[in-house]
């Protein structure tokens, strides 16, 4: 056999064997995923009206993401999401991989906190876990009442027939009620704190001393609040400040005019008395 034919089947061969017997890649791995925190929602911590993308920001340059995975328990109820690539992003650190997990339950959107763990993969089987607490916020809003009158005006004026002040603060949208903490204060001061006696409603009764009060109003979620200053409230029984007396004058515009046309007449009688002589 010719020396060319020789070669034309050896390599034959080799198709052949590498056809049948194709080499296997082994790639060494023991390092676990990199969680990323720029683009990741929730994160521990934060603060949102809502969450309509649950997005984890990872990358593994060893093996490769095999899966993520995004856990949230909201009150007794647990939630899991297996999150979609999504991409890449770039960023000074490298190249960082984006999957996500479009338009969760809306039970995770419950106003109040919530807890969240993330489970990232890789093709090696290694795992790497990231979790905390974040908070869906509705704006808090209510209504402060003295003795059971509404307040609407910073520049209102309450007048109590008593020393015993009563003060009310009705919710209409926030956090939970253990969130929210509502007190009255003066010059600073705080006076009273009041009492979470039913759902929504805090109320609590404060004995002032006789007299007019700048007074502040103030409900608070740890975020934002819901206030009255400068609430002027009078008390019976204060001692009024006495007015001093206005001097008055010696003598009156009349008594002056009197006076001194009864002075003129008299000069003038004199003067014409004195030339007769």
């Amino acid at each position: 056999m010719q020396q060319g034919n020789i070669l034309i089947v050896a390599g034959a061969f080799m198709l052949f064997f590498a056809l049948v017997f194709p080499l296997v890649t082994l790639v060494v791995d023991t390092s676990k995923p990199e969680i990323g925190f720029t683009y990741t929602v929730p994160q521990h911590g934060g603060v949102y009206y809502e969450i309509t993308v649950l997005t984890v920001q990872c990358r593994d340059v060893e093996s490769g993401i095999k899966s993520v995975t995004v856990t949230i328990t909201s009150g007794d109820q647990q939630y899991q999401y297996n999150l979609e690539y999504a991409g890449n992003v770039t960023m000074p650190d490298g190249v960082w991989e984006i999957w996500e997990y479009q338009y969760p339950d809306s039970a995770i959107n419950t106003p109040g906190n919530h807890s969240f763990n993330i489970i990232v993969l890789n093709n090696a089987d290694l795992v790497n876990y990231h979790g905390g607490n974040y908070t869906i916020y509705v704006d808090l809003a209510g209504e402060w009442y003295i003795n059971d009158q509404l307040i609407t005006d910073s520049s209102q004026t309450i007048y109590s027939g008593s020393s015993d002040v009563r003060f009310k603060f009705v919710k209409t949208s926030g956090l939970d009620d253990s969130e929210i903490t509502c007190w009255i204060e003066e010059n600073g001061v705080t006076l009273l704190t009041l009492t979470n006696t039913e759902p929504g409603v805090w109320y609590g009764v404060y004995t002032f001393s006789p007299g007019t009060h700048s007074i502040t109003l103030k409900a608070d979620d740890g975020i934002s609040s819901v206030s009255f200053s400068i609430i002027e409230l009078t008390i019976p029984g204060a001692e009024p400040t006495p007015t001093p007396p206005q001097p008055q004058p010696l003598l009156g515009m009349r008594q002056l005019l009197f006076i001194g046309g009864v002075g003129l007449i008299a000069i003038g009688l004199y003067l014409s008395k004195r030339k007769k002589q």
